[in-house]
């Protein structure tokens, strides 16, 4: 799917919307209704009890729910205390706003169970029925006798079914279920696939057989949202019929959208009936939930309808946060023409609609986004496996290995909260304990940066923040709090129990949206500013001095006269004076610097209001947060409790996530990410961890959120409220610190043995003497290493290396003796009887001497072949020729050593 606009200006228009919603009025007086005992009902201002305000209370839920924006709970918890007080009747647009109670009764925000009990049982008993019992459309006018309007699935069906599962109460679905199967099988046009407005039993007719659009958008929102709400499996009978029927439907709406504008007629298989916005926005919202569900298929052209709804209701919205081309409320007539004649106007149902089709179009691109990630541009979550948890709540079931000894007390606490998921009660609505808060959402510096605000005339359009009864309701309560502090009494209550600390986590909230309010305004002013001074932004990076600098050189022609003294540094200030004198940029016009000058004194408003409100709360964070405070320090402990939603948020949040409370996702285009440290947020930030020698930095902020973790539940119960638990941790936390820290053991010195101390014992025996035959020298290495003495050896070379060879080639290489204590060893007597062998043997041969006998006197010759040898002739010759040599002279004999 296209993104059709950036996620930052789409909430920025759904806020618009949202605002529209509250503030819409009949100025005219043409859309009040007057009931027969006298009263007036205001069917399109904020202020009264309709369906109109039941779909706008419907869609502040879904916001809430997408975003976790806190303020569209406010506007609901208050509209729902002032019209229970005045009260109304009972009919099935008033049911209405029942289905948005429900929701806020089972996130515990608020205690409805008498009138959930009370309506719910009006609907099962006391409501007019049809024939087959269906629920007859009774308005505050008419009973309108026997009839079935398509608008009674959304204004009373769906409210009865979350009823019956907030109370438990079976019995209210199964007739939230049946009364489903009876609407489909009377209003569903089983030709086209779409709905008719109305049926009546009396007369079996279908009035004018209108394809209202409106009353067709119903349907379309009520189905996925009732299959939703149930969880029907997806084998489920009544999901299989649903979704058929459902499918159908929007393959009709397919085929009659205006292809230009991607709206709908009224009428909508007639094109000569007007195009109308909100029964479009409805549409849009029901196709975008159908395909996130996976109800229908993904095909092409269910997503570029949906994507041309989308389109078509972004170009009826106005700055103001109007949704224009919708009509007004509409019974069932009896002829087309009736239907062409509804005049348009703004209403609070055509606010809502567009409000749930954006919402839900914001929700698909954070899907869209994450299914991204999940493809491979998931940038630091290789770096966070080796760090430790990511960011949310964790789902990994990882066992952590326990330290030893005195570490074990820091792994108190470390590893809570992580094997819970996403899913089960709560996580839903914000995952608030009663009385929270859920964290505002900050902006992303980066999208900020991306806005062409350029083109916006006033800042006010963009920057609706100040002046707002939100602000200025919880500034006002502050100052009275501020003159008059809580008692020591009302301190020591449960944290939901404390109007006080409900104050002060609401305006932690306001606090952020202060900030995403001048991160907005600094972007209008760079945008409208740079035609006089287009440099001044890259020379001065910091948004709060590029205001300050704005606001000191106005519109003046020769900045260079201006004093920046006090408002720069001296060095920006030597940059700023040497460009503004080669600058190519322009004086503005009277209207522009008006402009410039209305959004600088705003952020100058803003920045106060956000400073009062921050030095409010770190004077109370030592009443209201003593331990997490002892840990932290107060202006930490501030912005934790500021962007977690409160004690409890921090309490319930897995502690591997607290450190991450605050980070910054993205660095800002334009600027060096060198000094930028990833997964770090406001503990990072806190005296304990900057004050850790750097290397030990990330480590040290993971132990300090667990901490924060225990801290915060001691808080929340208002236990140790003299901040003594805090202190012990902190103290704890010190150690750990010095231990990091602490350089390693040194070298322990060992003793020099004894001199004299005798021969050491020696591993023996034929093991051991094979061991040191591996190792032992060879008698050819022995001959390689001797040389012989006035001789040079030969040598070998190879790869520009030489080896002396030594006595190698002498040939004197001898065999190797074995050692005396190796040899077997024989007895004197077998010594004695082998001798006596020895001797017996020499003298029993003739001569004395012994012949072998496989001796010859044959000879083989190359010559003769055998020939007969006879060795007394050999004899002879040799006794002659020694004779001849040797007759004469003397001869000595010497004798060998020790013979």
């Amino acid at each position: 799917m296209s993104r059709l606009q950036e996620k930052p200006a789409l909430l920025q228009t759904i806020r618009s919307l949202i605002h529209c919603l509250v503030e819409i009025k009949d100025e005219t007086g043409q859309f009040l209704m007057t009931l027969a005992d006298g009263r007036v009902i205001d069917t399109k201002g904020w202020n009264d009890w309709e369906w109109t305000h039941g779909v706008g209370l419907y869609g502040l839920l879904k916001f809430h729910e997408a975003t976790g924006d806190n303020y569209p709970i406010e506007v609901a918890l208050k509209w729902f205390k002032e019209r229970f007080e005045a009260g109304t009747t009972k009919n099935v647009n008033t049911m209405s706003p029942l289905l948005t109670a429900a929701y806020l009764h089972e996130s515990k925000h608020a205690n409805y169970l008498p009138h959930l009990e009370s309506w719910a049982d009006w609907i099962m008993h006391d409501m007019p029925r049809t024939e087959e019992d269906g629920l007859q459309h009774m308005t505050y006018l008419d009973d309108h006798h026997q009839q079935l309007w398509d608008d009674t699935l959304m204004m009373s069906v769906l409210p009865l079914a979350k009823i019956g599962l907030v109370l438990n109460k079976p019995e209210y679905v199964e007739e939230a279920k049946r009364q489903f199967m009876v609407h489909t099988k009377y209003l569903a046009d089983m030709t086209t696939g779409l709905w008719f407005h109305g049926w009546c039993f009396d007369g079996r007719h279908h009035f004018g057989r209108a394809l209202w659009g409106r009353g067709n958008c119903w349907v379309t929102v009520s189905i996925p949202d009732f299959i939703d709400l149930l969880q029907l499996p997806p084998h489920d009978g009544l999901r299989l019929f649903l979704v058929s029927t459902l499918i159908a439907q929007i393959d009709a709406l397919v085929k009659y959208q205006d292809k230009e504008t991607g709206l709908w007629h009224t009428i909508l298989n007639d094109s000569s009936s007007y195009l109308e916005a909100s029964a479009t926005a409805g549409f849009a919202y029901g196709i975008l939930k159908s395909l996130r569900l996976r109800l229908i298929p993904k095909k092409d052209e269910y997503v570029q309808a949906a994507e041309k709804a989308v389109r078509g209701v972004l170009a009826n919205i106005t700055k103001e946060g109007e949704l224009q081309q919708v009509s007004f409320g509409t019974p069932v007539f009896k002829s087309i023409e009736e239907y062409k004649k509804i005049p348009l106007t703004s209403m609070p149902y055509g606010q809502s609609l567009a409000l749930l089709a954006l919402t839900e179009y914001y929700r698909n691109e954070l899907l869209a986004d994450l299914e991204g990630l999940s493809e491979g541009e998931e940038e630091y979550k290789s770096d966070d496996q080796a760090a430790g948890p990511q960011a949310g709540p964790s789902t990994s079931n990882g066992v952590k290995r326990k330290a030893s000894g005195s570490d074990d007390d820091m792994s108190e606490g470390e590893g809570e909260g992580e094997a819970e998921g996403e899913g089960g009660e709560g996580a839903k609505m914000g995952l608030v304990l009663e009385g929270g808060v859920k964290p505002a959402e900050e902006l992303d510096a980066e999208d900020v940066q991306q806005m062409d605000l350029g083109s916006v005339e006033d800042v006010r359009k963009i920057a609706k923040l100040y002046g707002s009864k939100r602000m200025t309701d919880i500034l006002s309560e502050l100052e009275k709090y501020q003159a008059k502090p809580s008692s020591a009494e009302q301190m020591a209550l449960p944290a939901h129990s404390n109007p006080e600390y409900n104050l002060i986590v609401q305006a932690n909230n306001l606090s952020v949206d202060v900030d995403n309010e001048i991160m907005v305004v600094h972007k209008f002013i760079r945008d409208h500013y740079s035609p006089k001074f287009p440099e001044l932004e890259q020379l001065v990076a910091d948004p709060a001095m590029y205001i300050k600098s704005v606001k000191v050189l106005g519109n003046s022609e020769d900045p260079t006269k201006v004093d920046l003294q006090g408002v720069l540094p001296p060095a920006i200030i030597m940059s700023v004076l040497v460009t503004a004198t080669t600058t190519a940029g322009q004086t503005l016009s009277d209207s522009e610097w008006k402009a410039v000058e209305y959004a600088v004194d705003l952020a100058d408003k803003l920045e106060e209001a956000r400073k009062t409100i921050f030095m409010y709360v770190s004077s109370r964070m030592n009443v209201l947060a003593p331990n997490l405070s002892a840990i932290v320090g107060t202006t930490t402990a501030a912005k934790l409790l500021g962007v977690a939603g409160g004690l409890g948020g921090i309490a319930k949040m897995p502690a591997c996530n607290v450190h991450l409370l605050g980070a910054q996702r993205k660095i800002a285009a334009g600027f060096s990410s060198a000094t930028q440290k990833r997964h770090t947020g406001f503990v990072f930030q806190s005296e304990l961890v900057q004050q850790t020698p750097p290397e030990y930095q990330l480590k040290v902020q993971r132990t300090i959120g667990a901490k924060c973790v225990l801290a915060a539940r001691m808080d929340l119960e208002r236990q140790r409220r003299d901040g003594a638990y805090g202190e012990d941790l902190r103290e704890k936390i010190e150690k750990h610190i010095d231990r990091l820290a602490a350089p390693p053991p040194g070298k322990i010195v060992k003793a020099l043995p004894i001199p004299n101390d005798g021969p050491k014992k020696r591993r023996g025996g034929k093991r051991a003497r094979k061991a040191k035959e591996a190792y032992a020298q060879t008698e050819l290495r022995k001959m390689q290493n001797r040389m012989v003495f006035g001789e040079a050896e030969e040598e070998v070379g190879a790869f520009d290396q030489t080896k002396g060879l030594g006595m190698i080639g002498s040939g004197k290489v001898r065999a190797g003796m074995g050692e005396a204590k190796s040899k077997a060893k024989m007895s004197k007597a077998n010594k004695l009887r082998t001798a006596a062998l020895n001797r017996a043997v020499q003298m029993s041969g003739a001569g004395g001497t012994q012949t072998s006998g496989t001796a010859t006197s044959l000879t083989v010759t190359p010559v003769q072949g055998f020939e007969l040898t006879n060795k007394a002739a050999a004899a002879a010759r040799v006794k002659e020729a020694n004779d001849r040599w040797f007759a004469g002279g003397t001869f000595s004999f010497v004798g060998q050593k020790g013979a």
